[in-house]
């Protein structure tokens, strides 16, 4: 079977894009499941960092990049790079509390998630995570709490909706936290 060649992403018009906006977007395509694309956004976005070493949008999409490969330690430097230059990414303070939590520091994960989530109950991810890591931490009462919470702002969640349902029935075994999301 011949392999398809690589989809080029092209800016509008006659403007030269930097390898920041051109790995920006091929992060984007990524998200697909193009792994062309991933590597063409890992390389540029490399490349585009000693220039814009406190963009967060910079910080956090190599960020998911190299999580996603399971390069966890780069991951967590440039999410916590992300959050000390004062991104409100939701995404780069959950992803990272994946990784803490992924190395048995729970305590940091679960800060992580109760400020992401108390600030924007609405984002489901952050609810889900912080529900496992408070069931793993033995509070199984707040974890369902969270779940409902989680359910009142997107009801028809499937992921929460089956761990409240296995809290409830088998409350001595909780879930992990789920993989890193991107928007």
């Amino acid at each position: 079977m011949p392999v398809a060649p690589p989809r080029s992403v092209v800016p509008f018009g006659t403007a030269q894009a930097e390898p920041r906006d051109l790995g920006l977007a091929y992060a984007q395509v990524a998200l697909r499941g193009d792994v062309r694309a991933s590597q063409e956004a890992l390389r540029l976005l490399a490349e585009a960092l000693p220039r814009y070493p406190t963009d967060a949008e910079v910080l956090l999409r190599l960020g998911f990049l190299y999580q996603q490969l399971g390069r966890n330690e780069p991951a967590a430097a440039l999410y916590e790079r992300a959050l000390q230059a004062g991104s409100e990414a939701p995404e780069a303070a959950t992803n990272l509390g994946v990784i803490y939590a992924s190395k048995g520091d729970l305590r940091r994960a679960l800060a992580l998630w109760q400020g992401v989530f108390g600030k924007n109950p609405g984002l489901s991810e952050a609810g889900v995570n912080l529900a496992a890591g408070l069931c793993q931490a033995g509070e199984t009462a707040k974890a369902r709490q969270t779940l409902v919470e989680v359910l009142k702002y997107q009801a028809d969640f499937g992921r929460a909706r089956a761990m409240l349902r296995e809290l409830e029935s088998r409350p001595e075994r909780c879930p992990a936290p789920t993989p890193p999301r991107d928007r």
